[in-house]
């Protein structure tokens, strides 16, 4: 009976400790996702966007290699960066040297920024990141806004600065008369953001909620709340979709567990007739 209990002990013992190694499993990985829209033109059927957030000028491989080949495999016709690509923890910048110099001729680099990149502390970093981009042709959206062409066709992609909930101050309603992207740092505020007329957001900032429990979802809110409403993958409500990615790097002091760094490639996709009707 002892020897029977000794054996069960070291068996749980052992599934106890895969557990845990394989929830500190921090290799790269993507996620594809299909979006189908009535307003999308028939030219972008097909067009790739490659979303990057939350890197943390976190390495991945020497030179950013695995990153870099990752992206190249999505072949992106557009690429958007949503936020806290730098912070006050890392002073070099080179992790985001070698990957804008990996990338930029892959496809149109957009970005805007997230509550890291604009803290005051991370000050010298900004600055060096703005210079950067300015130098390999990566737009700031803060703000802003872009008309993306194909052919004859064209679509809107919208920038709003960090300011958490006070983004309402500054963001403008989107253009009926297009299909509208929308890049914003913070996925949490997706009920609040879904009333101003954009189709998709492209967004981040929760880290996939640090600590994933399996079958159940994240942890942690930003704010340190229990089981964010919103943590990781695609949402939806009656007037706009969401894209959530969990992020590159870390940036909240504590290890992601279940929790893979995740870069996202969304194609989209004309709906036809057909599939409308069904």
């Amino acid at each position: 009976m002892k020897c029977k209990l000794k054996w069960l002990l070291k068996g749980l013992l052992a599934l106890v400790a895969a557990f845990i190694i394989i929830g500190f499993d921090h290799r790269l990985e993507t996620t594809y996702y299909d979006y189908t829209s009535e307003k999308i033109p028939e030219e972008f059927d097909g067009f790739r966007i490659v979303q990057i957030s939350d890197f943390h000028l976190k390495k991945f491989g020497r030179a950013e290699k695995k990153l870099i080949s990752a992206i190249a495999d999505c072949e992106p016709d557009l690429i958007v960066m949503t936020g806290d690509i730098v912070d006050e923890d890392h002073e070099n910048i080179e992790p985001l040297e070698q990957l804008v110099e990996g990338i930029h001729e892959f496809a149109p680099i957009y970005y805007v920024s997230g509550n890291n990149d604009l803290e005051s502390s991370a000050v010298t970093q900004y600055d060096q990141m703005e210079n950067l981009f300015a130098n390999y042709g990566v737009t700031d959206l803060d703000d802003k806004q872009e008309t993306i062409s194909r052919k004859n066709a064209k679509i809107r992609l919208t920038g709003v600065k960090w300011r958490a909930q006070y983004f309402r101050d500054y963001i403008k309603r989107a253009d009926p008369d297009y299909f509208n992207i929308l890049l914003y740092h913070g996925g949490d505020y997706f009920d609040l953001l879904s009333g101003y007329g954009y189709d998709l957001l492209f967004a981040g900032h929760i880290h996939g909620g640090v600590i994933r429990i399996p079958f159940v979802g994240g942890l942690l809110n930003n704010d340190g709340n229990l089981f964010p409403e919103y943590d990781a993958g695609a949402y939806e409500t009656t007037s706009m979709s969401m894209v959530l990615s969990r992020g590159l790097g870390g940036g909240v002091g504590v290890p992601r567990f279940y929790n893979r760094p995740e870069l996202v490639c969304v194609e989209l996709h004309v709906q036809r007739e057909e599939e409308a009707d069904r």
